[in-house]
């Protein structure tokens, strides 16, 4: 091992794997994010939009948060710190808990109620996690971290691919799933 440049194994025992996995949880935090977003559960005995009403609808909801999302990812650069995730999760969950609101509201075509009961379901699963994660993050559980985010960003991924079959492609945040 030479004094010269940089040498991975000359760090803290650990140092890496933590580092990779907080790369990972900023990565993925977009996904976890919008899982929330999509949260709640249907109609309350309102009439079905059309397919056209509900895509338009639930886009016009989704679309600005993605909005505020991606911009404040981008102002935020990339974390350091344990502290700045907890704040930008903390930052977001208002803005879910608005989003949540207005899509609780939506009423889905007929024949698309079991898809998008399953869509929401997903989302309340994604949701309990951002909470664990924020608890996390705040106690610099790397590897708590890390976990939760691996299994909200499957849940996304899952859920996404619902609201493409719903046609809501503006409530699709998975980096793999291109509208």
């Amino acid at each position: 091992m030479s004094d010269r440049g940089y040498y991975p194994l000359n760090r803290e025992p650990g140092r890496i794997e933590i580092t990779q996995m907080r790369k990972m949880t900023k990565l993925a935090m977009p996904i976890v994010f919008a899982s929330i977003l999509l949260g709640g559960c249907g109609s309350g005995g309102k009439k079905p939009l059309t397919k056209a009403e509900f895509v338009s609808k639930a886009n016009v909801i989704c679309a600005p948060f993605k909005e505020k999302l991606t911009s404040e990812l981008k102002s935020a650069g990339t974390s350091n710190s344990f502290k700045e995730d907890a704040a930008l999760t903390s930052w977001a969950l208002p803005l879910w808990e608005d989003q949540v609101a207005r899509l609780k509201k939506l009423v889905p075509p007929n024949g698309q109620q079991k898809v998008f009961d399953r869509a929401i379901t997903l989302s309340e699963e994604s949701s309990s996690d951002i909470e664990k994660l924020l608890t996390a993050l705040r106690n610099k559980d790397a590897e708590e971290s890390w976990t939760l985010t691996k299994r909200s960003s499957l849940i996304s991924g899952k859920r996404d691919v619902l609201f493409m079959k719903l046609g809501a492609m503006k409530c699709i945040y998975s980096p793999t799933l291109k509208p």
